[in-house]
């Protein structure tokens, strides 16, 4: 499962004492390692459930001039082809076989892009110490959730609602048309959260934060409207996107368990 969190400050570095609530908070998602990185504004803290390349896949990752810093939560499913693609190239992966560190080299060679090139399931951060810029992505379905808040001196951000609002740097102030809208869908709806001063990234998009202005913008990479029609036959294309999805999400160096439902998905 794993969680990450971090805090950005716009004047000064950021207090570690801050970041290890955050990060206590989240010790549920990731009990097998915990790892943080403090440099300059950025504070950025990563809790690990290990699932892939046990020994060598602690997080963070970096680029080899370290300028670049990633923590991820989730799984990539083509990383095996990325991976394969860039040590090809001349890359050298700090890894054995880590999934989630081939977002580096993606990120080196295509920017924001790299998004489109990635199959599976997460949110992570990257921080790009040369740009300026910290990043924050989702999966297309938004699998994997991340929430933020920002006010005049702090960024911060989590895996998990409750994890952001145990910071003192959060403002907690209830949204009472947020409590409205959960009672009337059972849910609060993304981007927004109980609380009015944060926020939920949504599904298919990143937030790209700019130190020097400090000002972020969110941009959608995907949305399921943008899908290509079926164009074969249905039961033959169903059966291999299937097939082809089983085969790339069941690599694991531990036990695996099914929990099925006796829905459509499970039935299948």
């Amino acid at each position: 499962m794993c969680g990450i969190s971090g805090i950005v400050s716009r004047h000064t570095q950021p207090a570690l004492e801050d970041l290890l609530e955050l990060q206590r908070s989240l010790a549920h998602r990731g009990p097998d390692a915990s790892s943080h990185y403090c440099k300059g504004p950025v504070a950025l803290s990563h809790n690990r459930l290990s699932i892939i390349d046990i020994d060598t896949a602690n997080q963070p990752f970096f680029d080899k001039d370290k300028s670049l810093c990633l923590i991820a939560n989730g799984e990539i499913y083509n990383f095996s082809d990325i991976r394969a693609h860039y040590q090809k190239h001349g890359y050298s992966f700090t890894s054995k076989n880590s999934d989630c560190e081939v977002i580096v080299p993606l990120y080196i060679e295509h920017g924001i892009d790299c998004l489109e090139k990635l199959r599976g399931m997460f949110a992570f951060s990257l921080w790009d110490a040369e740009r300026q810029k910290l990043i924050l992505a989702r999966d297309r379905m938004g699998e994997k959730p991340l929430y933020f808040h920002v006010s005049q001196d702090h960024f911060v951000f989590s895996s998990e609602l409750r994890s952001i609002a145990s910071s003192r740097l959060v403002d907690t102030s209830v949204s009472h048309r947020q409590i409205a809208r959960y009672f009337r869908y059972k849910y609060v709806p993304e981007p927004h959260t109980p609380f009015e001063h944060v926020q939920k990234l949504p599904a298919g998009s990143y937030l790209e934060l700019d130190i020097a202005t400090w000002s972020y913008e969110i941009k959608q990479y995907w949305s399921p409207w943008d899908a290509k029609p079926v164009t074969g036959n249905p039961t033959e294309e169903i059966r291999q996107s299937l097939e082809d999805a089983i085969k790339t999400c069941i690599v694991s160096d531990v036990p695996m368990g099914l929990s099925l439902s006796g829905g459509i998905d499970s039935s299948i």
